[in-house]
């Protein structure tokens, strides 16, 4: 990370993209997740935000894990196993994983 870090500030000065958080209430309306990538800090959150967004023009948002340790980069409000599958496929289709580092996953929030 060192080696790309004025990189990246400069990326996140040049482009500028809303983070979201979840409130309780609304974790329970979308508990489903296509996740694109995981990271320790919201910074690098933004940063990849930034580059999906400049390469393939894809939209998305950021929540906290339920553990608040990471933050997850993920592409589409979703409300069942079902939608996140759809969209899983969708990003397939669109060719994502050229620009991510290891898998699309999904993933269920904890709700209590």
């Amino acid at each position: 990370y060192a080696r790309d870090k004025e990189f990246i500030d400069s990326l996140m000065k040049m482009y500028s993209i809303d983070t979201m958080y979840l409130t309780d209430e609304a974790m329970s309306a979308n508990d489903h997740y296509v996740v694109l990538g995981a990271y320790y800090r919201l910074q690098d959150a933004k940063a990849f935000q930034k580059i999906l967004e400049r390469e393939i023009e894809l939209e998305t948002k950021i929540i906290a894990s339920a553990n608040a340790r990471y933050y997850f980069v993920y592409s589409k409000d979703v409300k069942s196993r079902a939608e996140a599958n759809q969209e899983f496929n969708r990003l397939l289709n669109m060719g994502v994983q050229k620009y991510i580092y290891g898998n699309l996953w999904i993933y269920k929030s904890e709700t209590e």
